[in-house]
């Protein structure tokens, strides 16, 4: 040991006997060399037994100004011990880095509104939890590989560097972590084997890095509000049924997943979240895991990510904004098939809560939207429709020229004068194409007619009163106008869908 070291720990014992005497314990003097030390301590056996150390001793040390002056600036260390009584920091200024690996603290940790450089709980048993709600830790705050029976509240919180649950195993029920309104100035590690029986709490929080649950197996995260400045990584995730991702109102730079850690159907909430890439990677093996490295980045395919849309609640998944945001994505990468699909598969989704006949109406208007040309197949199918079924009525001679009834057409004896050989000869195409897309008139419709004479207005189902309608000259009727009105309808869905993708 250093002479300086030793002069240090000489001071510490001298000043922690004054006010411990005569029952200062041998764990204590090791506290009080460890922290003396500017040397670094070796990692303790951890099958070695852990004698106890005052919450009270602890608190002295951390908290007097002349014990303080003589520990080393690698802070506070204690090492393979039980703190056996609440460890009581409320509202204490530390200007230390407090470091606590393989202990055993057998109630809770009270840090409330407390200050310090560091803090660091390694390879420990937390029986109670953390209770650290406006916590202001100058450096980063370590929750390795612990073992808590109960919550880690760090409720609105301040953490200048990292938050690193790297393995940590949280048994508390109801919420396990909650870090409501945390400002955070590095990343947060959920990662590597980190294991939550309770609920991830992270609800208005800011972190400046990335946020990462990679590796972990959690009962639920709730990120509404959150601010991501950098990635929110959700990769090879050990979830359950019952596992719920939040991530209502949240704002991510680049979400980063892979399909098989996508919750369960209705386990995820969307709405409000705002990224501005969405990255889904392969399954990600041992390997990755331990040397932090990605698997190749997937193509952004729009029909796998509405079917991460659809994962949401039933209420919530017409919610536009998520199929807005994706769409909107999908147009920055170019993908403009992509993003009409996406909007396409959304309007059919909002058409379900409709009428039936209108529902219809509503699928067919987002089909087209998604591409107005597709009216061409509606406009081809009606045209040949119409044009096979009045071309059967021409073969019926159930078409008659229009200028037989004009007035000046009958002789005084009553006989019709014949029609001229110039007159239109009548072709079905045309007719059909002037009944069927409106503002196109080319003389056919107003040269010929069906015929209304008895022998075409004869029912064809005499004996059955409610079809006494179907007849040669009631099909070529009804045909014409469903013609008519069906040309309106297509004509102004058309319009209406080039007229909402020029505004988009």
């Amino acid at each position: 040991m250093l002479l300086l070291d030793k002069i240090r720990e000489e001071r510490l014992i001298r000043l922690a006997m004054s006010h411990f005497r005569p029952d200062l314990t041998p764990a204590e003097f090791k506290v009080l060399h460890d922290s003396a030390s500017s040397e670094d301590i070796p990692k303790p056996d951890e099958k070695a037994p852990r004698p106890e150390v005052r919450a009270e001793f602890l608190r002295w040390l951390a908290t007097d100004p002349d014990a303080v002056s003589q520990i080393d600036p690698k802070g506070l260390r204690v090492h393979s011990a039980i703190i056996p009584g609440e460890l009581d920091l409320q509202e204490c200024h530390i200007d230390l880095t407090l470091v606590f690996r393989n202990c055993d603290f057998q109630r809770r940790i009270n840090l409330r509104s407390a200050e310090m450089r560091g803090l660091f709980f390694l390879d420990s048993t937390l029986a109670e939890g953390i209770r650290a709600d406006r916590v202001i830790v100058h450096g980063p705050l370590y929750l390795r590989r612990i073992e808590s029976g109960g919550e880690i509240c760090l409720l609105n919180a301040r953490i200048e560097c990292n938050l690193d649950c790297f393995g940590a195993k949280l048994k508390a029920e109801g919420d396990a972590l909650s870090a409501d309104g945390a400002k955070i100035g590095g990343a947060v590690f959920l990662k590597n084997s980190f294991e939550s029986q309770g609920t991830i709490r992270l609800p208005g929080a800011e972190i400046a890095k990335d946020l990462s649950f990679k590796g972990a197996k959690v009962a639920g995260v709730v990120c509404q509000n959150t601010v991501v400045n950098g990635d929110l990584i959700w990769q090879r995730i050990e979830k359950s049924e019952s596992t719920r991702l939040n991530l209502v109102g949240a704002k991510v730079r680049n979400l980063r997943d892979d399909r098989r850690s996508w919750p369960e159907k209705e386990m995820l909430d969307l709405d409000g979240l705002v990224y501005e890439d969405l990255t889904l990677h392969g399954p990600l093996s041992d390997e990755d895991i331990k040397y932090q490295t990605y698997t190749d980045e997937l193509p952004l395919i729009a029909k796998e990510r509405i079917d991460w849309i659809m994962l949401q609640s039933r209420e919530c998944r017409t919610e536009p904004q998520p199929w807005m945001q994706l769409r909107d994505l999908l147009e920055r990468k170019s993908d403009r098939k992509g993003a009409k699909y996406v909007l396409f598969r959304f309007r059919c989704l909002q058409a379900q809560k409709s009428w039936i006949p209108w529902r219809s109406c509503r699928k067919l208007y987002a089909w087209i939207e998604e591409n107005p040309l597709r009216i061409g197949w509606s406009i081809a199918l009606t045209l040949l429709i119409g044009t096979s079924i009045f071309t059967w009525g021409g073969w019926q001679h159930a078409m008659i020229e229009t200028v037989r009834y004009q007035p000046n057409a009958i002789k005084e004896n009553g006989e019709v004068k014949p029609v001229s050989p110039h007159y239109p000869k009548y072709q079905p195409f045309v007719y059909t194409l002037e009944n069927a897309v409106p503002l196109v008139k080319l003389g056919m419709d107003d040269k010929w007619t069906p015929d209304p004479s008895p022998d075409f207005c004869r029912p064809w189902f005499p004996r059955k009163p409610w079809l006494y309608f179907i007849s040669t000259y009631g099909i070529l009727v009804f045909t014409r106008w469903a013609l008519i009105v069906g040309g309106w309808i297509q004509a102004t869905i058309l319009a209406a869908s080039v007229a909402d993708r020029f505004k988009k």
